[in-house]
């Protein structure tokens, strides 16, 4: 085994590796909370508005934290990971977690904007429509990145997911 994580040395490959992946998973993450900003503003002013479009408030505003928040365990489970720290219970939940992201952006992208550009009422429903295709493509787009990352590490560290593969199985 090798030495524990707190004691590599800084200029260590692993560390480097490490360092990078948790660079770029900040940039990712960063950039996809933009997107999932619009869509809590979104529904909070819909909930403030008193409007119809209540529950859909409800379901943007608490969707957009939901889904931050399942974004940045999974980009913390990788960079964790990464760094060669030990698996944890919590990364379970942020695997399990890890469906929300799509979920929701799909339900964004779909229900509430071709289907609003599909049998809107009016020019300015379906306007708005199209900017909620346009905000849920580039969330689901920047989740996209964040999991591109997560494959992007587990080639840096060589990590295939097989803890008990033996190469004399290989002949």
């Amino acid at each position: 085994m090798g030495e524990p994580a707190h004691s590599m040395d800084p200029t260590s490959p692993e560390q480097a590796i490490g360092q990078a992946i948790q660079r770029i998973t900040a940039a990712r993450l960063g950039r996809g909370f933009l997107p999932l900003a619009a869509l809590a503003m979104t529904g909070a002013v819909r909930l403030f508005a008193g409007e119809v479009a209540v529950r859909e408030g409800w379901v943007l505003l608490l969707g957009a934290i939901a889904t931050a928040a399942a974004m940045l365990a999974f980009g913390l489970r990788n960079v964790q990971l990464s760094f060669g720290r030990p698996f944890r219970p919590w990364m379970s939940a942020a695997m399990i977690g890890s469906i929300v992201p799509p979920l929701f952006t799909l339900y964004v992208f779909g229900w509430l904007g071709l289907r609003e550009v599909a049998v809107g009422d009016g020019a300015a429903m379906r306007l708005l429509g199209l900017g909620m295709v346009v905000v849920g493509l580039w969330a689901l787009r920047s989740w996209m990145k964040v999991v591109e990352v997560q494959n992007l590490s587990r080639a840096m560290t060589m990590d295939t997911g097989y803890d008990d593969f033996d190469e004399s199985d290989v002949r």
